[in-house]
């Protein structure tokens, strides 16, 4: 995620491209999105358990 911000920054402030905060925004929108999505599916597979024997 900071690779995505640091080149974003990076972009605009050597070319001036307007846009590039905005894409960089978008591409950050869509890492957390998958990555929580990914962290949703990995919770649900999960046995809970409080150690006690009474599962």
């Amino acid at each position: 995620m900071s690779v995505i911000l640091l080149l974003s920054s990076f972009i605009y402030e050597a070319a001036g491209f307007a846009y590039a905060d905005v894409i960089g925004t978008l591409g950050l929108a869509y890492f957390s999105l998958s990555e929580g999505r990914e962290c949703f599916a990995k919770s649900k597979n999960l046995a809970i358990s409080c150690g006690c024997g009474h599962d």
